[in-house]
């Protein structure tokens, strides 16, 4: 069922018109970087997340990252998000200490 979503997201994409309906577009960029993600394509999910610069977004796929036990990756989105205290977190259970420690000033 991912696949599918991915596919209508991506169907979506190629038959919006640059330029119009900028909410649509965020939309269907946020549904490939979330099925992305979910497929276990994480390069290009958080490709796509990252340069939507929108917080919640980069908070969820963080989420299903964490969820996958991915915790650099996630740990990543959630500081593109703001969420510095759960970034230091993943990066201290992946024994990163020195990522964590350069979060400890925005915690």
């Amino acid at each position: 069922q991912h696949e599918q979503a991915l596919s209508h997201y991506e169907q979506a994409m190629r038959d919006h018109i640059p330029g119009t309906r900028a909410e649509h577009e965020a939309q269907c960029k946020a549904g490939i970087a979330k099925m992305s993600i979910r497929l276990g394509d994480l390069p290009r999910g958080m490709k796509v997340a990252t340069e939507l610069k929108d917080r919640a977004v980069c908070r969820e796929c963080a989420q299903v990252l964490e969820k996958m036990k991915q915790y650099v990756e996630a740990a990543q989105l959630y500081e593109v998000a703001g969420a510095y205290d759960q970034a230091a977190s993943l990066y201290i259970k992946d024994l990163n200490f020195e990522a964590a420690a350069k979060l400890m000033t925005k915690i």
